[in-house]
């Protein structure tokens, strides 16, 4: 059965997990969370300070739990793909001090020994949290949707064995019980882990790297 994880917790482990894995991706050191004011400047020419996240964005980067794209942007709106979800998945599980075993290079035709994150897919495949895109691919580069984080998030944290209950199809507008994701997104809301937006979940939604951002704010007690 699903723990009922603290929403702090969660979002804690969770989003600093994935933001982590933003800075691995483009070279950025990763330090351990410390908390600093709001509103320090980054100097990221895509995130001004009228921009939603501008706060959130900054707060993080301030603290090298994440990193820009370049040393000039942060890329807000960019997508996250499944290999950066391969490390997000198992930072979030095991740590920030989690490293996995070396990589193999056999398990997926697309993932060599030689790809930055190959020790992470190859991990979190051993652990049949995925099995791949198919044809003995892993689609490294294939962007995660919404629908998509829900089980890869709760199959993680409960093991590749865990069934959610029965989806209500009452829970957002734009998942019906038929969905094969809904008890997924479902049982990420009870607990308050998502809100949706609106009444909404946007399942099909890519994740974005803003998003994963704005996310901490619970985290840090606002809630």
């Amino acid at each position: 059965m699903f723990k009922r994880i603290p929403r702090s917790v969660v979002f804690l482990f969770a989003i600093g997990a994935a933001t982590l894995a933003i800075a691995l991706l483009a070279g950025a050191p990763a330090r351990a969370w410390a908390s600093t004011p709001l509103g320090e400047t980054i100097p990221f020419e895509d995130n001004p300070p009228d921009y939603w996240a501008f706060d959130f964005i900054n707060t993080l980067t301030a603290n090298g739990v994440s990193a820009g794209c370049s040393a000039t942007s942060f890329c807000p709106t960019d997508p996250t793909t499944r290999a950066q979800m391969a490390v997000f998945l198992l930072v979030s599980k095991e740590g920030a001090d989690y490293t996995p075993p070396a990589a193999t290079g056999l398990m997926f035709a697309d993932v060599p020994i030689t790809y930055w994150a190959a020790a992470w897919i190859e991990e979190l495949a051993n652990r049949d949290i995925t099995a791949g895109c198919g044809g003995s691919n892993y689609c490294p580069d294939q962007t995660v949707t919404r629908e998509q984080m829900a089980v890869f998030l709760l199959r993680t944290l409960e093991g590749s064995t865990y069934v959610p209950p029965p989806a209500t199809g009452t829970v957002f507008l734009d998942v019906p019980a038929s969905s094969p994701y809904a008890a997924w997104i479902e049982e990420l809301y009870n607990p308050g882990i998502t809100a949706g937006y609106g009444g909404y979940y946007l399942p099909q939604k890519d994740l974005q790297r803003d998003e994963m951002q704005a996310r901490l704010g619970p985290a840090k007690g606002k809630d």
